[in-house]
């Protein structure tokens, strides 16, 4: 870069308003801050060394943009359920999604108590309670009301209680918000002993789930993830408002950054940078909170908050890595004004009301680059931040691109911008174009004024004109300082215009990333369709051996799935599996007793063992029917290349278990072979599609009852395979 410098000459008198004495100002400005007296040696060198007015930290300074970036935590890290020895001590802002440390975990009496920090320090509300990646709602009595954590048991209700006594509530949430005199969790004060009034968790807001142990058949469809992490969106922690002194919920950048500064935990203890209120300019503070709060119009129509805050930070971190990422979400700089106190400013164009101008003398020697300009420093600025639409996580928007730039390049120079604690896409578009505009200025430099220049303390911005480069144009004060021989005032200044705060949302605001589709569904399955139940003699070697019960369904699409087939004496508490045939809708029960009362029902099963409810209960007398079935209708064949597909409905008739189906290569029955046993329920279509050899086939259909009964042969008529 090419740095242009103006060497120091004397000036002619100038013909506009004289400046104000130098000296006085500096005498009385030293006094102001507490260091009146003579102005000598360690004085005069204190001076020197003081940047008075300086961004201490900000969206502002281009050393912070283009440093290495610090490692912020995820937003998706902060919804994890950890579980350390030592947690980390978080405190978040405005509205989030988290999950916690572990403070308690602890199996007994077929209860888990899990217990989970939330916020180091007193919380506003809780907004949404989550169990893995499931919504869910708890009644009066903290008990979580929907599937699969509220089910009703196919025998007598189970440990949990709540409800009628045949629903059974397995998962049960409660919460504390962190407030200073909070007791301990009843339930766990009075499931172990060890737990005292001392356990309390003084000024932490957290929650303690309870889950309850399920039958082995409920495990797959209640816990298929094991033990559930918990995550909630909350309003997070109660701040002192810095315009009426109330403790709120707030999302206002200048209530969160002042809690930051001065916010002390339920014991007293700094749970940030540990300032004093007495160091804090307030009233800076308050005119920056009303900034925040001024409606921009949003493309979408209506409007929305200038800049809102949302995140946290753990205690452990560094200040300046938290301050920084919380004055980037509203463009503000911390500086120190001429009272030695911390103020904020930012966030919006502010025109200058101070000329620096060398054809007056203000201005003694520049030290001018000349800023990037045609050669920026990036033209494409890759932005992400934490939207409540993408359940509150990590994500990127809409890039800003220098069009002109790209085209006065030919080329495409990316630069990232991480913005987590900016809570939707607007905010974090116009930061983009503030950032792009500060960090590739027109011109950056220094200048050293006589003591007139002291007039910048308290400016964001002036205006300076400075004749041997041609400047004449509006600065950014990064910082104003004495110099150590108190011949004058250095700033340090960016140029920036008005330009950069003007806002189109219809045409700047672009468009955040789609919400994508709720494709989550609870897990649930349906019982066999088409259930049937029938009683027959069972043959074996052509020979009765007694009654049993066939039983038929119609298969279900997944072939992973598999069925649960149960049968009692009516009014017996014991069920008995019957024998299923895997893949062919089609069980069997052992030999029963001739003539008795029986009772049959079925359920599906996943590979993960999640059951379906059962289907209605079958009631079935054990007296076979023998009779031949009716004969299968809509019997038909095709055809294909190399296959034969056979469509037909099974019998009506009600002891009908399936059809035998028949091949032959003429049009004799009677020379035909049995080729494939389809089960299946009376009245229902079906399809079976074999493989065979070019040539013309003939088939029949005939429906089976579950003995040795059976229908009249059905042909299909000649199928050409080709």
């Amino acid at each position: 870069m090419t740095w242009f410098r103006w060497p120091p000459r004397q000036w002619e008198a100038q013909t506009s308003r004289p400046p104000q004495d130098p000296l006085s100002i500096g005498v009385a400005f030293l006094v102001n801050i507490g260091w009146g007296g003579a102005i000598s040696g360690i004085g005069a060198t204190l001076v020197g060394s003081a940047l008075i007015g300086a961004a201490l930290l900000g969206a502002s300074l281009l050393t912070a943009a283009f440093a290495p970036k610090p490692n912020t935590p995820q937003a998706q890290e902060r919804q994890a359920t950890v579980r350390q020895s030592v947690g980390p001590r978080w405190r978040f802002y405005g509205r989030v999604k988290v999950g916690g440390a572990l403070w308690f975990f602890e199996n007994k009496d077929g209860y888990l108590y899990s217990g989970i920090t939330l916020n180091e320090g007193e919380i506003s509300a809780i907004r949404e309670i989550w169990l893995n990646d499931q919504l869910v709602t708890v009644d009066a009595n903290s008990y979580v009301v929907e599937a699969p954590y509220h089910y009703t048991p196919s025998g007598s209700a189970g440990p949990g209680g709540g409800g009628s006594p045949t629903e059974q509530y397995v998962a049960r949430v409660y919460f504390k918000t962190g407030t200073a005199s909070q007791t301990v969790h009843a339930a766990l004060d009075s499931a172990f002993p060890e737990v005292t009034a001392d356990h309390r968790l003084r000024g932490v807001a957290n929650c303690l789930a309870i889950f309850y142990e399920v039958p082995s058949d409920k495990i797959g469809e209640v816990y298929p993830q094991g033990n559930p992490g918990v995550r909630v969106v909350m309003d997070a922690t109660l701040v002192k408002s810095v315009r009426t002194g109330a403790r709120i919920f707030s999302d206002n950048p200048a209530d969160c950054i002042y809690d930051y500064l001065t916010g002390v935990d339920g014991a007293g203890f700094p749970v940030g940078a540990g300032k004093l209120e007495s160091q804090i300019d307030l009233a800076s503070f308050q005119a920056f909170a009303n900034l925040c709060d001024e409606l921009v119009p949003l493309k979408a129509g209506g409007s929305d908050k200038r800049y809102r805050l949302a995140g946290g930070y753990a205690l452990n971190e560094e200040m300046r890595t938290v301050l920084l990422r919380m004055c980037q979400a509203c463009d503000a700089d911390l500086y120190i004004n001429g009272a030695g106190k911390m103020a904020i400013r930012g966030g919006k164009w502010v025109a200058p009301t101070l000329t620096l101008d060398s054809s007056l003398g203000h201005i003694i020697s520049g030290d001018f680059r000349q800023g990037q300009s045609a050669l920026a420093a990036f033209n494409e600025l890759n932005i992400t931040y934490v939207d409540p639409a993408q359940d509150y996580l990590d994500s990127e928007g809409e890039r800003w691109l220098d069009e002109s730039n790209i085209a006065l390049r030919g080329r495409v120079l990316s630069e990232q911008l991480d913005l987590p604690m900016v809570p939707y896409h607007g905010q974090a578009r116009r930061l983009a174009k503030i950032h792009t505009a500060k960090s590739n200025p027109l011109w950056v430099g220094t200048i050293v004024t006589n003591f007139y220049g002291l007039n910048a303390l308290g400016e964001e911005t002036v205006t300076i004109k400075f004749g041997p480069l041609g400047i004449d144009t509006s600065f950014l004060v990064q910082s104003v300082k004495i110099l150590d021989d108190l011949s004058g005032v250095q700033l340090s200044v960016t140029s920036l215009g008005a330009s950069a705060y003007s806002w189109d949302a219809a045409t700047e605001e672009g468009s955040g990333p789609a919400s994508p589709p709720d494709t989550s569904e609870p897990i649930a399955l349906v019982p066999p369709e088409d259930f049937n139940v029938s009683a027959a003699n069972l043959i074996i070697d052509g020979s009765p051996v007694g009654p049993y019960l066939p039983a038929t369904w119609t298969e279900p699409s997944r072939t992973s799935l598999s069925q649960e087939v149960e049968y009692r004496v009516a009014g017996e508490p014991a069920w008995s599996n019957m024998a299923v045939t895997d893949g062919q809708g089609f069980a069997q029960s052992t030999v029963v007793t001739s003539g008795a009362a029986y009772q049959v029902r079925a359920r599906t099963r996943s590979p993960g063992g999640v059951y379906s409810d059962y289907t209605d209960i079958v009631d079935i007398t054990a007296t076979p029917d023998i009779s031949n079935p009716a004969a299968p209708t809509g019997v038909s064949g095709a055809g294909g290349a190399g296959t034969v597909t056979i469509n037909a409905t099974h019998s009506a008739s009600s002891n009908s278990v399936g059809v035998r189906i028949y091949r032959g290569t003429t049009n004799v029955f009677g020379s035909s072979v049995l080729v494939q046993t389809e089960y299946g329920s009376p009245g229902v279509d079906f399809s079976v599609t074999r493989t065979e050899t070019a040539g013309t086939r003939y088939y029949w259909v005939v429906a089976i009852n579950g003995g040795s009964g059976s229908s009249s042969a059905v042909p299909t008529g000649a199928v050409v395979v080709t």
